[in-house]
């Protein structure tokens, strides 16, 4: 299992508490936890929104 992945019928990646609080509006329609995205597939995923959060957390 790769790290910071859990599954049980869908997939959760673990991100910068802020980050996801500051994207929350654009990740709407998805599970959000305090800080893990959990979504079933990636049609679901809004690519553009995980791609800026990835950017902004180096």
């Amino acid at each position: 299992m790769p790290y910071g992945f859990k599954k049980k019928h869908h997939m959760a990646p673990y991100m910068n508490v802020e980050l996801v609080d500051k994207y929350r509006d654009q990740l709407k329609g998805l599970s959000i936890g305090k800080s893990c995205i959990r979504f079933k597939n990636l049609e679901s995923l809004p690519l553009h929104v995980i791609r800026s959060i990835l950017e902004e957390s180096k």
